[in-house]
């Protein structure tokens, strides 16, 4: 098992994973939609290939419409995983995720950071599942990595669609922000030694993501700023906008609406300000509001649904087998739960049971 606690350790992997290899094409986009959206001009659109040396903006077109294609021609996905839906919380419908994606669309090339920092822009080979289970070290010097596996997903895209920060940091607590001073310690009086162990164990998670981040800062300025573009407004909305057709259409309406209230102040010359791309009448504007509302209600009843089954509830839908009917028999029993909770009407109950993401 490969030690995480050793500043040099995360130095090698900085140098050694985050090769950031400017100039690479992009990676082949899975669907037909994409294929022809970034084929060069006067290829067959049918031919099973694509573009080295694409841009930016085609590529991202290209995902745009492959989202386009899904809400208009395959079934309703109904089931989430991040939120609960239904009455009374968000509904999600093709004509919802279309008026998103087409947003996204109608302003991408105003939020692709183009002329405030373009060295985001070219394609870099990346590694985004750098868990413990994919990285083997030395087994008497644990800052020698011998090997690297599970390369099947990398692709080459802008360093603003990939995962900076590597999944072996496993860090879930608030958002780091500027603020890379060392953290002090937790204040543990008076707790009881769980409550102790977990406020310990936040600490040191803040503490080596923040680590991490200044290390990062140092050494490869441009995957910091990667970092802070993401969790912009501009940033939030490239990576939603990925999946509109599976989930996060209500949320990505949302963040249109906090960038149109900011667009003039963000357009960078005054003389050659542009109105904002993307018309919205007063009834969309309630409606997204109203939707992001019910979202965020559904995130919390999902949260509240985890944190009632602890170490049972199935994390992605998946669960060993030999626990498969008592976990399906207790997330019976919480579905029953919020269903009494939030619903009165039998009808309305029929709809949220419909939309329960799992098979109880």
């Amino acid at each position: 098992m490969m030690s995480l606690a050793s500043s040099s350790l995360l130095a090698q992997l900085l140098e050694e994973i985050g090769v950031m290899l400017a100039g690479w094409g992009w990676s082949v986009i899975e669907d037909h939609v994409s294929q022809s959206a970034i084929s060069s001009p006067g290829n067959d659109p049918d031919r099973n290939e694509t573009r080295l040396g694409a841009s930016a903006l085609e590529y991202r077109n290209a995902l745009g419409a492959r989202e386009q294609a899904a809400i208009q021609h395959l079934p309703e996905h109904t089931k989430q995983m991040v939120m609960l839906t239904g009455p009374r919380l968000y509904q999600p419908s093709p004509s919802k995720k279309l008026w998103a994606i087409n947003a996204y669309l109608q302003l991408l090339q105003h939020i692709l950071p183009t002329s405030s920092d373009p060295e985001l822009l070219p394609a870099r080979l990346w590694h985004d599942d750098l868990h413990t289970d994919n990285i083997f070290v030395h087994p008497s010097n644990p800052t020698q990595i011998t090997a690297i596996i599970d390369w099947q997903s990398t692709q080459a895209v802008p360093l603003f669609d990939h995962h900076p920060d590597p999944a072996f940091l496993t860090y879930n607590g608030p958002d780091i922000g500027d603020n890379l001073e060392k953290p002090g310690p937790p204040n543990t009086a008076g707790l009881s030694a769980d409550k102790k162990a977990a406020a310990i164990a936040q600490y040191l998670d803040r503490a080596l993501m923040i680590a991490w981040r200044r290390l990062v800062r140092g050494k490869s300025p441009v995957q910091y700023r990667a970092l802070k573009f993401q969790d912009s407004v501009q940033g939030n909305i490239l990576h939603v906008a990925r999946r509109s057709y599976e989930v996060g259409e209500a949320h990505l309406a949302a963040l249109v609406l906090d960038l149109r209230d900011t667009w003039q102040q963000q357009q960078q010359q005054p003389e050659s300000r542009l109105g904002f791309p993307v018309a919205i009448s007063v009834e969309e504007e309630e409606r997204i509001k109203r939707d992001v509302d019910g979202a965020e209600q559904g995130v919390s009843l999902l949260t509240q649904a985890r944190e009632q089954m602890g170490e049972q509830w199935p994390e992605k839908g998946l669960v060993e087998h030999e626990a498969y009917e008592e976990t399906k028999e207790m997330l019976g029993y919480v579905r029953d739960e919020i269903a009494q909770q939030c619903f009165d009407d039998e009808a309305e109950r029929k709809e949220f049971l419909r939309r329960w993401p799992f098979d109880t």
